[in-house]
């Protein structure tokens, strides 16, 4: 593996959108391998033409283009320091989110560095950690919760609202370290996850009501006029995020993807795009997300956001 140091001068606005970060005379060890370049440039390449196109639906052409990469865990833990680690060769399913919505923020940023790797090494920190800023194994959003609320702070999410709102405490990361230090600090993290979890708490779906919700979403994209209180704020598209609400206890979620709708003789329905660690590559769910929200017993809903820069 290669590992290279870059020094990231002061960042500009990433989009009109995206709150701009400071990260003036910043040098920081970057991980990856000249493949990870050579992807990044190819799929820059690739959907320049299409950089015009609607923010969700483009991250979901380039979510599918990804199609066969393989899953991997761990892809971050590569180091005992906390460094920022590039690797677009595997995924899990929230690297895989990390890295082609980066992508998409090159394709739709006015930046004069739009194609470079730097550029698209600066995007995955703006997404990956707290307030884009990398400053040790706390600094990056662990729960997705806090990636969420963190990245509607920063201009590049806006959460969809639902009708539930109590997600579970967060402690699973804190109780599996054996570092004493990094355990010490991530319970410090979940402790203000905690707080803000139940202050701003995010809403969701709950898996009993989510035919209905899915249905009446879908009704309302065919027939604007039956719903009177703008429905089309409501309706999930391609691109948009889920995240999967965990049953499990000190877990906020269990799983994230992308939307994807789909069209048939039979009518319209919904499913997902996501690095999945039973099938071990990035793939089109085959079914619907109905069912396998309702299927696993340790989904509790779903909750969803579009992109909004």
């Amino acid at each position: 593996m290669n590992r290279r140091d870059f020094l990231f001068w002061s960042m500009a606005s990433v989009s009109s959108l995206v709150t701009a970060l400071s990260l003036i005379n910043y040098s920081q060890a970057i991980t990856f391998q000249s493949s990870d370049q050579e992807i990044v440039q190819a799929k820059l390449k690739q959907f320049w033409k299409y950089r015009h196109l609607e923010t969700n639906y483009l991250c979901f052409l380039i979510a599918e283009s990804f199609i066969g990469t393989p899953y991997q865990e761990n892809t971050l833990e590569t180091n005992q320091n906390e460094e920022l680690v590039i690797n677009l060769r595997a995924f899990d399913c929230v690297t895989f989110l990390d890295n082609v919505i980066a992508l998409c923020l090159c394709l739709k940023s006015n930046h004069q560095e739009i194609g470079s790797f730097e550029f698209f090494c600066r995007n995955i920190q703006l997404i990956r950690y707290r307030k884009g800023l990398l400053s040790g194994y706390e600094s990056r959003l662990h729960y997705f919760s806090d990636w969420l609320r963190d990245g509607q702070r920063k201009g590049l999410l806006q959460l969809l609202p639902a009708n539930h709102k109590q997600l579970a405490e967060v402690n699973l990361l804190s109780n599996s370290l054996t570092d004493c230090e990094k355990k010490e600090s991530i319970q410090i993290v979940e402790s203000k996850l905690n707080l803000e979890n139940t202050k701003w708490p995010i809403s969701y779906f709950d898996c009993q009501d989510l035919n209905q919700v899915l249905n009446s979403r879908i009704n309302a994209r065919a027939n604007p006029q039956i719903n009177t209180q703008n429905p089309e704020k409501f309706l999930l598209r391609s691109g948009n995020i889920i995240g999967f609400v965990s049953n499990k206890v000190g877990l906020d979620f269990n799983h994230v993807a992308f939307v994807k709708q789909i069209s048939s003789s039979q009518g319209e329905n919904l499913t997902f795009i996501h690095a999945s660690s039973i099938n071990r590559q990035v793939e089109i769910y085959d079914g619907s997300l109905l069912e396998y929200c309702q299927s696993k017993k340790s989904n509790k809903g779903i909750t969803a956001a579009k992109l909004s820069f």
